[in-house]
């Protein structure tokens, strides 16, 4: 019986081959589009979350505000042992990040500024380098493998230096892995935090509270209760707020500690 249905659909399909093939057509267009639907949803779905440690890192931020000001992270985790580590973050707000080597300039679209503890917080492969040691140094830069190549061709580029925007030298201390797209961090060089201060020419910079423009995430001991957490770090950075900047008190800014693999979709 199935061998007579398999012949009789044969048979339709010859004496309507242009209909059949419309729906043929039809049919195998809809399925890879439904493929494709499906592998960019359960890529989204995956921002951030193929970091081993994402479960336990959240950002501190204010409602529908990201940023927070360069003393807080340093000053928490002093203060609170529930957070094993700070990591602040940066995109740069320069226009143009232009790098020589030799007589050759390239320009990287993604630059960011990052605290020592970026390759150890978070799951960013390095092909080069070690990572709790590759932006320790205020002059360090580490690359993407795909920016390393547009500078440096086939050469090794580990311990090569670089000029900056026709300023500044930087040493190149790593390559990392080209970042997945499925990251809400893309980054092609990354350069220690510390270099804001060459870079506004004021050592004291990242000591003030003037200015609110950084990402901090925590990593937070997975036995930590968070909510009470986000209380008593409410409390903390009210406290030191107010004996930095001169603002009326009850104006403290409101904080929540957003997980990791929410920000995107925030």
């Amino acid at each position: 019986m199935f061998k007579n249905q398999i012949i009789t659909a044969f048979r339709n399909l010859k004496r309507h081959k242009i209909f059949s093939a419309i729906n043929i057509l039809g049919l195998a267009g809809s399925m890879a589009v439904f493929i494709m639907i499906t592998i960019y949803v359960r890529l989204i779905a995956g921002t951030d979350k193929f970091h081993e440690n994402a479960e336990n890192i959240y950002r501190l931020e204010r409602e529908n505000i990201h940023n927070m000001a360069a003393p807080i992270g340093p000053h928490l985790t002093e203060k609170f042992s529930q957070i094993e580590s700070f990591l602040r973050l940066d995109e740069s707000p320069l226009t143009s990040n232009l790098f020589q080597y030799n007589e050759k300039t390239i320009k990287v679209d993604d630059v960011w500024y990052a605290d020592s503890t970026f390759f150890t917080s978070l799951s960013f492969p390095l092909v080069s380098g070690s990572k709790g040691r590759v932006l320790s140094d205020p002059d360090a830069i580490v690359l993407s493998e795909k920016a390393a190549r547009r500078i440096f061709g086939n050469e090794n580029p580990i311990g090569k230096s670089l000029t900056y925007n026709n300023l500044y030298t930087l040493k190149v201390t790593g390559v990392m892995e080209n970042i997945p797209s499925n990251s809400s961090i893309q980054a092609d060089a990354i350069l220690p935090f510390d270099f804001h201060k060459t870079l506004n020419n004021d050592p004291l910079i990242l000591e003030s509270f003037t200015r609110w423009n950084y990402n901090l995430l925590l990593t937070i001991n997975q036995h930590a209760d968070i909510e009470q957490l986000t209380k008593s770090v409410n409390k903390e950075v009210a406290e030191l707020v107010l004996k930095n900047i001169d603002i009326p008190k009850g104006q403290e800014p409101e904080l929540i500690l957003t997980p990791l693999t929410d920000i995107y979709f925030n």
